[in-house]
């Protein structure tokens, strides 16, 4: 059965994680201004998130993205007070889940190299460059580099703001219906505190995406 994340109205973060609990959810992760449950046999997870404004900002702005395989699907979202924030979005895989998997390494390497696209590296300058290849995997980019740059625009008032993040963990992995995993940015944006210098930093990412394509189709050579 869905879980209406709209029941939580008037509900103190602490009394919503309780109660999350208390219907049987489990956390899956745990972050310092985040928390995500799980039921078991759900093809779901609840996000209770302590930034409403940024959690907000990034779910409605996610929802109105054509569809991306590489990012995350995000079914409904509510703010519940101006301490809380509840989303309900897809089950995904983690690199802890798929801890006991041999080809753990295999998918390790590849969130290392996804994670870091946005800002470069010599160790995995040879997988970016097959990366920019895809065309929908330069399309999340785009989007996740316009989402935090419109969060900084909007938010900046509030004094806070959205950053893309390269840590490993931000990569999750969605099972396809014959079992194969495919990487997915979700957890890639993490929140920050605006800056002079972000403009020039989302300024730098897409410039390195730009090169990247240029590199791509130099590669093809003449249609």
């Amino acid at each position: 059965m869905t879980l209406d994340i709209k029941s939580f109205a008037g509900m103190r973060r602490e009394d919503i994680c309780k109660k999350l609990k208390h219907e049987g959810y489990e956390i899956l992760r745990r972050g310092a201004l985040c928390s995500v449950f799980h039921q078991a046999g759900s093809d779901q997870v609840v996000r209770v998130s302590m930034t409403p404004k940024t959690a907000a900002f990034y779910c409605d702005y996610m929802m109105n993205q054509a569809d991306n395989p590489y990012l995350p699907k995000i079914y409904e979202h509510v703010t519940i007070s101006d301490s809380a924030h509840v989303a309900l979005t897809e089950k995904l895989v983690s690199l802890e889940e798929l801890a006991e998997e041999e080809e753990n390494y295999i998918r390790l390497g590849m969130a290392r190299a996804i994670a870091s696209f946005a800002f470069g590296d010599e160790i995995h300058q040879s997988f970016h460059e097959e990366l920019a290849k895809e065309g929908q995997f330069i399309e999340a980019v785009r989007i996740l580099t316009d989402c935090a740059r419109q969060s900084l625009h909007q938010l900046r008032s509030e004094g806070e703001c959205l950053f893309l993040d390269r840590d490993v963990d931000g990569i999750l992995f969605r099972s396809g219906q014959n079992g194969q995993l495919s990487p997915v940015f979700a957890n890639t944006l993490c929140y920050t505190t605006p800056a002079a210098g972000l403009e020039t930093e989302f300024d730098n990412i897409l410039h390195r995406v730009q090169i990247l394509e240029a590199l791509h189709l130099k590669q093809q050579g003449p249609a």
